[in-house]
């Protein structure tokens, strides 16, 4: 993804970044399941960080004041290592015209964003043996080639969340 859109924005599951950090402080670290939890939902309850986070530099800073008030070496080093991805994260849903809900970003966006555009293009799953025929049909009389490298353009209210291909 990085080397094919290298200035699109990538979202990490913040679900599963809690359950990482939570394994993390439970089988690394090994703090007891109090002070575990008091850390995780710093970060990501319903009244943590992630939550109320204004923008990426408010939550970056956040990180950085709860990292440095932590007097447990191993918890610091966790959250210092954990923060790039809470902050990109954060910097991707600032993205202009992407309104969403809730500041946090699971699987389940994807999944939902992906059942549309099925829904869109009334895609159906096919059998292997209709898969070249379907190919063939789809792109004949087609001026541009697998790569996209023709003159495809994404309709006008889609063409703010292009990336320019860079060659």
């Amino acid at each position: 993804m990085a080397l094919a859109f290298p200035r699109a924005a990538r979202l990490t599951c913040t679900r599963h970044l809690k359950q990482n950090f939570s394994h993390t402080l439970a089988d690394k670290v090994g703090l007891p399941s109090q002070e575990r939890q008091r850390f995780i939902t710093q970060i990501f309850g319903y009244n943590g960080i992630i939550a109320h986070g204004t923008d990426h530099m408010d939550i970056a800073y956040r990180l950085q004041h709860m990292a440095e008030s932590t007097e447990n070496r191993f918890v610091q080093k966790l959250i210092e290592l954990m923060s790039p991805l809470l902050v990109e994260n954060a910097k991707g849903l600032e993205r202009p015209g992407l309104h969403l809900a809730s500041p946090i970003w699971t699987n389940n966006n994807c999944e939902s964003l992906n059942h549309c555009l099925k829904q869109a293009l009334s895609w159906r799953s096919l059998k292997l043996v209709e898969t070249p025929q379907h190919h063939q049909d789809s792109t004949q009389g087609s001026a541009t080639s697998d790569l996209w490298c023709g003159r495809v353009r994404p309709l006008e209210e889609y063409q703010r969340f292009g990336e320019p291909k860079d060659v």
